[in-house]
């Protein structure tokens, strides 16, 4: 009757355990609020058709770009470095995983792993972004306060003429 006991109580606290590490991953695991994700894919909309003033709008005037140095810039700063991306290309292929969010004081911060590539007349720029956007509710539109990069990797590639 005792081995029956002791396996009803070790029973008991495997279900416990499994209960909290069931429920710790689920608070690890919050997925990104819709009205995010609807900026989002409006905002891979505006880049593919490369459409700087419209990317410009997504970021609010308090905006901070954080490089994975640690570096900061502010908005109009960090639109002044990305024009000339917008600028030299004749064709973009943004692609954009949201990994999780969180949300504090009214901001809901997302982490994201973003891959694009420009197509100039010359050559083919590759970004690779990993990093944490901060998202504010101003008015009635989800705008971009901060990003936090983590890796921040620009390659560009020649292309070459095949006769």
């Amino acid at each position: 009757m005792c081995a029956y006991m002791v396996c009803i109580a070790m029973k008991r606290k495997l279900l416990f355990v499994g209960i909290v590490l069931f429920s710790t991953s689920l608070s690890f695991a919050d997925t990104v609020p819709k009205g995010i994700q609807t900026r989002y894919g409006t905002l891979q909309k505006t880049i593919t058709a490369l459409n700087f003033k419209a990317f410009s709008d997504f970021f609010a005037p308090e905006f901070v770009s954080v490089d994975p140095s640690g570096k900061s810039v502010k908005r109009d700063e960090f639109l002044s470095q990305i024009k000339p991306l917008f600028d030299g290309a004749k064709k973009a292929a943004p692609l954009e995983k949201l990994l999780s969010s969180t949300t504090r004081n009214g901001v809901v911060d997302v982490k994201f792993d973003f891959v694009l590539k420009l197509t100039g007349k010359k050559e083919i720029t590759t970004v690779h972004e990993v990093g944490t956007d901060s998202w504010k509710l101003v008015g009635h539109k989800w705008l971009l306060v901060k990003t936090v990069d983590t890796v921040f990797d620009v390659k560009t590639t020649k292309l070459t003429k095949i006769d």
